[in-house]
């Protein structure tokens, strides 16, 4: 229980560093649609652009060095590629911290094999409505997303794996998904906070 109040403390502050002109709902409208093309330069200096990865199944995880829950979940994401990337999956892992030398440090710990983009002006999170770190997209063969996750989850459960494999085996749900995945704000809190803003 101690557990879940430092991670959900740790979700708000990471909510409240993003970028505040975004709306939390604002995100809803990128479910079922063809995933924003950006171009973003690695830690080596190297360009990734979503067009590279087209006929993959991508997961795009928006986070930050100083994110409690970004840092934690990132063994698993490690975990996750090494057991899948064989099968046509990757992982871009942009990064908003502002000075890439936080993140250079945090993957010489722990090192990534997935490309670790830097992005400290938060234009892939704009262009994404990200309004908390971290927060994940999952992008089907067909470019489209089809699943958005805010806050950190366990990319290891089986029912997630399982939704995986169907996605790398050309099998999506038959119905298109209308509704995100969201870690880390329940519904209730949604509509609360939706109708304070209005």
């Amino acid at each position: 229980m101690k557990k879940l109040a430092i991670y959900a403390a740790a979700f708000l502050l990471c909510a409240a560093t993003a970028k505040a002109a975004v709306a939390p709902w604002e995100i809803d409208s990128l479910m079922g649609k063809p995933a924003p093309a950006f171009t973003v330069r690695d830690l080596a200096g190297e360009r990734h652009s979503t067009a590279d990865y087209r006929g993959k199944v991508v997961l795009i995880n928006v986070w930050a060095t100083w994110c409690p829950p970004c840092r934690e979940e990132m063994k698993p994401l490690r975990e996750l590629y090494l057991r899948y990337h064989d099968r046509g999956f990757t992982i871009l892992a942009v990064s908003v911290d502002k000075k890439p030398k936080a993140v250079r440090a945090f993957v010489k710990k722990l090192p990534l094999p997935f490309p670790v983009l830097s992005d400290p002006d938060g234009d892939v999170a704009s262009l994404y409505r990200v309004f908390a770190y971290p927060t994940s997209f999952i992008v089907g063969r067909d470019g489209r997303i089809v699943d958005i996750i805010t806050g950190a989850r366990d990319w290891l459960d089986p029912g997630f794996t399982a939704e995986l494999e169907k996605l790398l085996a050309g099998r999506p749900e038959k119905q298109p998904a209308t509704k995100r995945s969201r870690a880390g704000l329940s519904t209730a809190q949604r509509n609360t906070t939706k109708g304070k803003e209005q």
